[in-house]
């Protein structure tokens, strides 16, 4: 359901860090694609584990982000499904990417910015090293 998406492994691990304001920005979000998914239950803690271990290899994401962008190609769902094959040699559930996507995609146009995503999520990585 709506707080088994957010409330789950993404918002515990990534939202403790972010503002009061992104923070309810990005539940609104989930609020708003989740509210009549009677389907999901949620991410599995495999699910997380396995998004956790490829954002152990963020720096290297970045690159890759950074060589899509270079190239003029578009980041999407395919394409982060991809780096993580790549970088981490993990294969992201699509429903993470679909979570994913919903945080993070500030404008709805089924991409990811460099300052939608990568920028948030090192802020976040930054800010536990300083703990």
């Amino acid at each position: 359901g709506i707080n088994a998406e957010y409330g789950s492994g993404i918002n515990a691990e990534y939202g403790a860090t972010l503002s009061s304001q992104a923070k309810a920005k990005f539940i609104r979000r989930v609020k708003k694609v989740y509210k009549n998914d009677d389907e999901s239950h949620g991410i599995t803690f495999e699910q997380f584990m396995t998004f956790n271990h490829f954002l152990d290899h963020l720096d290297d994401v970045e690159i890759l982000v950074s060589v899509y962008f270079a190239a003029g190609m578009k980041f999407n769902k395919a394409s982060l499904r991809q780096v993580a094959h790549v970088v981490a040699d993990v294969e992201l559930d699509p429903h993470i990417i679909d979570v994913v996507f919903t945080i993070f995609d500030d404008n709805g146009d089924e991409m990811l910015s460099n300052r939608e995503f990568i920028s948030v999520l090192k802020e976040r990585a930054h800010r536990g090293l300083e703990k």
